[in-house]
């Protein structure tokens, strides 16, 4: 199966997974060095997901020169991290400049602008205005926001969320992961990766909501969706003052059949 990286860099990736990580580190870091782009992302990734020594920070800054070289996985990451502020500066209206450029050669980042152009935000990308609460209860705390995201957002974070779905877990007596007889949602990690501007700007929309004047938010958001067709999406993510800066508070997309 061909992978579309140069000889080299299989060569390397295969050094690696035989166990000879030095040496294939040291080889790839050589063909960054050379001005690889795909040496550069493929570092990127090795060090964001703690493949070698994790390092966010470093990651980001190998994804910008990535797609500055020309990779444009590499520019998609880089955007999507400069939207989010995530292990870097955050820079709304410069990630959305870039995601104009993106959208004009993928349909994917074409629909990302478009979600984004749909909204009504200011120039940090929160929500100019948002859905009045209803209180369902005072003990426990429940408030309800009708109609926080619109059908068509709903069916756009599934759309992203689709290729990674797996089966929803649980831990059974022996603490071990099975999967739930009874239960029947699949999950989908929304990271930091693949959080684009449009998943952000939601993100931020249920943090609005989710942090209220003078009340100190402990845990994470959670927005039920009705995505039609008998399938609901219930989406969870950080609020904002909680995101952390080392990529592991991500968001959670679920579909119940």
């Amino acid at each position: 199966m061909m992978s579309g990286n140069p000889p080299e860099l299989d060569q390397a990736l295969q050094m690696f997974s035989a166990g000879q990580r030095q040496q294939a580190v040291a080889l790839i870091e050589g063909m960054v060095l050379r001005g690889m782009p795909q040496a550069m992302l493929l570092l990127g990734h090795m060090k964001w997901g703690g493949h070698i020594a994790q390092d966010p920070v470093a990651a980001r800054g190998l994804y910008e020169r990535a797609g500055a070289a020309g990779s444009h996985d590499g520019a998609i990451a880089a955007t999507n991290l400069l939207a989010s502020g995530i292990a870097g500066p955050r820079g709304w209206l410069a990630a959305i400049e870039r995601l104009r450029h993106e959208a004009a050669r993928d349909p994917r980042r074409k629909a990302a602008l478009e979600r984004v152009a749909a909204m009504k935000l200011d120039a940090s990308g929160d929500p100019l205005e948002v859905p009045e609460a209803e209180m369902l209860s005072e003990q426990p705390w429940v408030r309800i926001y009708r109609g926080l995201f619109t059908a068509a957002e709903v069916d756009y974070i599934l759309k992203v969320a689709e290729p990674g779905y797996q089966p929803s877990m649980v831990y059974n007596a022996a603490r071990q992961l099975v999967r739930d007889p009874i239960r029947s949602s699949d999950g989908s990690a929304l990271h930091w990766l693949i959080e684009d501007p449009a998943i952000h700007a939601l993100n931020r929309r249920i943090a609005a909501v989710a942090e209220p004047a003078g009340r100190e938010w402990r845990g994470g958001a959670s927005a039920a969706l009705q995505a039609g067709a008998g399938i609901q999406a219930a989406l969870r993510l950080c609020p904002r003052s909680r995101q952390p800066a080392d990529g592991h508070c991500a968001g959670l997309a679920e579909r119940r059949l």
